[in-house]
């Protein structure tokens, strides 16, 4: 059960300011969650944070929604959080980052990231939100090929990101060998009916407790919630949930 936490949201917060929030995580003050979200943090900040993290022994969540981060900032945190056994982190949320603009499939940040979701020493992590960060297909084709291995996550949000049909016949594909996921949001993007049928097809979709699909040109028998917010709203709610 949560217990503590530490709210810094919509405060300004910058680089220098996410280095002294560093230094104070890796003295382990003791907080199960930490939002820093709608802040000015970016990769350098992000990289603050996870030298604190590496030494933190108590934080469940981090919150950073809505700040200046890529997949370069998002590497480090992932390396602080996922490569250290004893770490107890099981929830990050970059929503709203813009972590995938202009990156394409082989970059290398975002290989270095795949290869540590699809990891084993990627054992704590349970959320994963990536919803709004500017993802396109080719990159989230890659991201959803480390589901085949990961033994970890229970929620993955990726809406709002146009994602097309070629990212639900992937999702389905590495969901053959996946036993822990549970949700998945691919809200308000662009996976039409002929894609909603290649996820069916198979049983690592139909054993999943909720496929998202809201906001998509499939038919609205697919939906499985109406809030049309869901990358906010119910990306939250399901954070909160698996911690």
């Amino acid at each position: 059960t949560l217990q503590a936490g530490g709210v810094v949201h919509n405060c300004g917060v910058n680089d220098d300011m996410a280095k002294d929030m560093g230094d104070f995580l890796a003295t382990d003050p003791g907080f199960d969650v930490l939002d820093m979200s709608r802040n000015q943090i970016s990769d350098v900040g992000a990289e603050y944070l996870s030298a604190g993290l590496a030494s933190n022994s108590s934080l469940h969540v981090l919150d950073i929604v809505e700040n200046r981060i890529t997949v370069s900032g998002m590497r480090a945190i992932l390396q602080a959080t996922c490569e250290e056994e004893l770490l107890p982190t099981r929830a990050l949320r970059f929503t709203g980052c813009p972590l995938f603009d202009n990156r394409s499939s082989s970059s290398a940040d975002v290989l270095s990231v795949v290869s540590i979701l699809g990891g084993s020493s990627c054992r704590n992590l349970r959320f994963l939100g990536l919803s709004s960060t500017g993802m396109n297909s080719d990159v989230a084709v890659q991201l959803v090929s480390a589901l085949r291995w990961n033994k970890s996550l229970v929620v993955v949000t990726m809406a709002d990101n146009q994602l097309d049909d070629t990212v639900a016949t992937a999702l389905s594909v590495n969901l053959e060998q996946n036993t822990t996921l549970q949700e998945v949001s691919l809200a308000m993007n662009r996976i039409t009916e002929a894609g909603v049928g290649q996820m069916l097809q198979l049983s690592g979709v139909r054993r999943l407790q909720c496929v998202w699909m809201v906001g998509n040109p499939c038919s609205s028998q697919w939906y499985q919630h109406p809030f049309v917010d869901i990358n906010f709203r119910i990306d939250a709610e399901a954070m909160m949930r698996y911690v």
